[in-house]
């Protein structure tokens, strides 16, 4: 009788043991395949992307083109979402590779150069055609012009200033809304107010999609500083800044900033009574860039004409999933308050 009761309980036991490693090895395979249909997910959307961007290109300048060239070159780098050589892997670099065929075939077709099979070399070849005969970037002037309605109308702003005995009322805008990036290419511009009308500073940087993240003005004097981000259908290498020592009344382009790596992000600015000042730009992720996660610090020493290169610290932190977004308002309507302060 008691050999019979240890038998059923370790039939039980042993029975139990099986089912708990069943319940395990279920829980694995389940989580094994949410992981794995999340990896062809963003494969899939890598290919979405490529083709966009291949499409794009045919029907864009040789500067655009050049731009979706280099996103497609750029976006996630083999073995940064997926393991290298891995079957995903594998076949989002082959989507890769044909989109980047595809565009430089184009290009030869459109421009008659046979200048390289190399990605890297079009890029290049590509933007300095573009730039030459042009003024440099770097001290470049902008000239004012009246806002046309259609300008006005579809211009969102960013940033703005009231008007101080320092400086007239201004908006830092640019033109069409997020859903533009992928259509045309939206343009920074600067209104000012002058008397009881307002002119408009076409910047169009680089000839570039691009959009402002910051401005600010001196407290004792018309010194301004606007800082725009670059992109095609993302954040780009570099951030660009300009600069107006009279209020407003003019502007020029300081300098062409590169960050560590495309996708950080501007994160502050500051700048003393001597000219001296500092530009943090913060890395969150290096998607297998090889950039460390932390802070990169420059700094100028003659009011942002020119910047060291950057210096580097850590950060363990990292920010909530969702931030409340950039508010941006109708250019018209900002203009009607400004007018009546």
């Amino acid at each position: 009788m008691v050999e019979a009761e240890n038998r059923f309980r370790r039939s039980t036991i042993a029975l139990g043991v099986l089912a708990f490693l069943s319940v395990v090895c279920a829980g694995l395979l389940f989580a094994k395949y949410e992981f794995q249909a999340i990896r062809i997910a963003r494969a899939l959307d890598q290919v979405e992307i490529f083709d966009s961007m291949r499409k794009k290109a045919l029907a864009s300048t040789g500067a655009e083109a050049a731009d979706c060239l280099e996103y497609v070159v750029g976006y996630y780098p083999s073995g940064t979402r997926h393991p290298s050589g891995s079957r995903l892997d594998k076949t989002v670099e082959c989507a890769r590779r044909t989109a980047i065929s595809a565009i430089i075939a184009d290009l030869w077709r459109r421009t008659g150069r046979s200048t390289s099979d190399d990605a890297e070399t079009w890029i290049a070849c590509l933007q300095q055609s573009e730039r030459a005969g042009q003024v440099p970037v770097e001290g470049r002037e902008f000239t004012a012009s009246v806002p046309s309605k259609e300008l006005l109308d579809s211009s969102m702003a960013v940033f703005a200033f009231s008007r101080s005995k320092h400086h007239p009322a201004l908006i830092f805008a640019r033109t069409g809304t997020h859903l533009d990036r992928h259509r045309r290419r939206p343009r920074t511009i600067i209104l000012v107010m002058s008397g009881k009308a307002w002119k408009v500073f076409d910047l169009n940087l680089l000839d570039r999609s691009s959009s402002w993240v910051h401005a600010c003005c001196a407290r004792d004097s018309g010194r301004i500083w606007a800082i725009g981000d670059l992109y095609t259908a993302g954040p780009s290498w570099e951030l660009e800044i300009v600069f107006s020592p009279d209020g407003g009344s003019s502007w020029t382009h300081l300098a062409s900033v590169r960050k560590p790596f495309y996708v950080s992000h501007f994160n502050s600015f500051r700048m003393g009574l001597d000219g001296k000042g500092t530009l943090i730009v913060r890395a969150d992720d290096d998607y297998g860039g090889g950039v460390s996660v932390g802070y990169y610090e420059y700094t100028t020493a003659d009011w942002g004409r020119s910047w060291s290169k950057p210096r580097y610290s850590p950060d363990i932190l990292c920010d909530a999933d969702y931030a409340q977004p950039p508010v941006e308002s109708s250019v018209v309507e900002l203009m009607e308050d400004l007018s009546k302060r």
